[in-house]
């Protein structure tokens, strides 16, 4: 689809030719190219517009850069291993590996905004660790079970990067307060109890625009958590507010699948 266009001879929205040193990488789907190239130590990541019919790039947008990726002296390399790969019908993700850091990887469709400002750290997955933990702020009515409860979440990019999880709460226990010396609270019985959780917003809100919390239930002693998914939307513009008053679960995961969400840290130099 490329053939026959000088890529040293693209110009971006504002007309200016594209201020690039060596192109490390080239790939296409469908009307869609990126170009992986380097300036001055800086890594880029264009998104290229294709007219096939008169067989020219149409415009060329700065996707994302990081800056200084490359320090004064340091070899940059002549190429770079990277695919391009249309994951559903409008989403299209590009996988740089650099053998420097682990796998970049970015939304580089139609419906994704501009990312040049996002820190390195906020495209490569399970990098980034959220700075403040779930806060219980209040006890308010509600129907959770007798069982002790912790609460984490991370952020995500909708098909594209994650955080890594929060840290977790401490234990919580779940006892009703209208129990009686002869009853008692039986376990996994429901009680009148909820939990306001609010999660403060930081500094990582603005690269991410999605959340998901989990609650982990220790409902028998000495035996494994129940991990469930409870919350998954937008980030919203301030603090978040749930109140757990027994939501039930979007997902329930494994004890393994949960563990697994963190990943191994990869530093790949080919994808293949």
């Amino acid at each position: 689809m490329l053939n026959g266009i000088n890529i040293g001879s693209i110009e971006d929205i504002n007309g200016n030719t594209l201020d690039i040193d060596n192109i490390l990488a080239v790939d296409s789907v469908d009307r869609l190219c990126t170009i992986v190239a380097s300036h001055d130590g800086d890594l880029l990541v264009y998104r290229l517009f294709i007219d096939e019919e008169a067989d020219k790039v149409t415009k060329a947008v700065l996707l994302w850069e990081a800056k200084d990726f490359w320090e004064e002296g340091e070899q940059i390399p002549a190429k770079l291993s990277t695919v391009l790969y249309k994951e559903l019908e409008n989403v299209v993700k590009l996988y740089i590996a650099t053998g420097k850091v682990p796998m970049i990887i970015l939304r580089v469709d139609e419906q994704t905004e501009l990312q040049q400002e996002t820190p390195l750290d906020c495209v490569i997955n399970n990098r980034i660790i959220p700075q403040n933990r779930v806060y219980i702020d209040d006890i308010i009515s509600g129907r959770l079970k007798t069982q002790q409860v912790q609460y984490t979440y991370r952020l995500y990019n909708k098909y594209a990067t994650t955080t890594q999880l929060a840290p977790l709460t401490n234990k919580i226990q779940v006892i009703d307060n209208s129990r009686s010396k002869e009853t008692g609270n039986a376990e996994n019985t429901e009680t009148s109890l909820g939990f306001k959780l609010v999660i403060k917003k930081d500094k990582y809100w603005d690269y991410f625009n999605r959340i998901q919390v989990y609650r982990l239930s220790y409902i028998k002693p000495g035996e494994p958590a129940e991990v469930n998914l409870i919350y998954d939307d937008k980030l919203p513009n301030g603090n978040l507010i749930i109140n757990d008053v027994g939501i039930e679960p979007l997902q329930t995961l494994t004890i393994e699948e949960f563990a697994a969400m963190s990943g191994l840290i990869l530093v790949p130099q080919v994808i293949e």
